[in-house]
C-alpha cells in the first residue's frame, strides 16, 4: 500500500480510494433525488423544453424604499439567456449566447466580465431546467450535502457545479412534492462574495412543465426582492439571433 507521510499524519492509497467511493456515492444520491425532481416538475415535457419566455414584475427593496419594474427573461437550450428590464431612462438588455455575455443600454453595448457572466447564468430561473435536463450528462458535478428541515418539511440539499462555472449552485428539494423549492447562488456584493437565497413557490403547470410564479430573494436574511410572474411561454421558437451580442 502506498503511503504519503505528512506533518500532521498520513494519507494512504486506501484513504484516497475511500474518499473517491464516498464522493461517487454522494453524486449518485444527488442524481437520484434530482431524477425524482425531474419527474415531479415535468418529466418528458421538461426534457423536451427547448426555450422559455418569462414576463414578470420585480420589486427591489433598499434602505431608501422599494422600486418595481417590468422584466422579461428569455431562455434557450442549452444555456442562452436574454434579460430585458424597462427603466424610466430606457431599456437595459443583458444577454448570453452560450459563450459571450453582453449588456446593451442607452449608452451602448459592451461585453460582460467573466464574474457577471457567471452570475447572470446562475441567478436565472432557466438553470433549474438546464440542471434537470443534464443529470446524466457530463455537464454538472453533483454532491449530496445534507438532509434538513424547513417550515416542517424534509428538505434535501444538493450542490451542482457547471463545468464552466467557478461557484456551485445549492438546490433544495422538498421530500414530499419533489419540487426544487430554493436555490442559493454566490454573487458579488459591495463587500465581496455573498450568498443569494431564492425561494420558489406558487408552482403552476405550463405545457406540462412546473414553473414557480413567485420568487423571493434575500441575502443573507435580508429580503432584497420579490418576483411575481405574469406570463410564461414554453417552446415558442426563440431565434438564436436574440441572444447574440448586438452591433454597436
Amino acid at each position: 500500500m502506498a503511503t504519503v507521510l505528512l506533518a500532521g499524519g498520513t494519507i494512504t492509497a486506501e484513504t484516497n480510494a475511500q474518499k473517491k467511493t464516498e464522493s461517487a456515492a454522494s453524486a449518485q444520491r444527488a442524481k437520484s433525488i434530482l431524477r425524482e425532481a425531474l419527474t415531479a416538475m415535468g418529466g418528458k415535457a421538461l426534457l423536451e423544453t427547448r426555450d422559455m419566455s418569462v414576463s414578470f414584475t420585480i420589486t427591489s427593496y433598499t434602505p431608501q424604499g422599494s422600486t418595481s419594474y417590468a422584466m422579461q427573461n428569455q431562455y434557450a437550450r442549452p444555456d442562452k439567456i436574454r434579460q430585458t428590464t424597462k427603466f424610466d431612462f430606457g431599456e437595459v438588455i443583458v444577454g448570453f449566447d452560450g459563450s459571450v455575455g453582453w449588456v446593451k443600454n442607452p449608452a451602448g453595448v459592451e461585453e460582460l466580465p467573466e464574474s457577471q457572466k457567471e452570475e447572470t447564468r446562475s441567478i436565472s430561473l432557466w438553470i433549474l431546467y438546464d440542471i434537470l435536463q443534464s443529470i446524466d450528462k457530463k455537464v454538472y458535478t453533483f454532491e449530496y450535502l445534507r438532509t434538513g428541515s424547513e417550515e416542517g418539511s424534509k428538505i434535501h440539499e444538493i450542490s451542482a457545479r457547471h463545468k464552466d462555472m467557478k461557484e456551485p449552485i445549492r438546490l433544495f428539494i422538498d421530500d414530499q412534492w419533489k419540487f426544487i423549492v430554493k436555490k442559493i447562488v454566490r454573487r458579488h456584493g459591495p463587500e465581496g462574495l455573498i450568498d443569494v437565497e431564492e425561494d420558489l413557490s406558487d408552482f403552476r403547470t405550463v405545457q406540462g412543465v412546473k414553473v414557480p410564479f413567485r420568487l423571493t430573494y434575500q441575502t443573507p436574511s435580508i429580503k432584497v426582492g420579490d418576483i411575481v410572474v405574469d406570463e410564461v411561454k414554453v417552446n415558442s421558437g426563440l431565434a438564436p439571433a436574440l441572444f447574440k451580442k448586438p452591433k454597436p
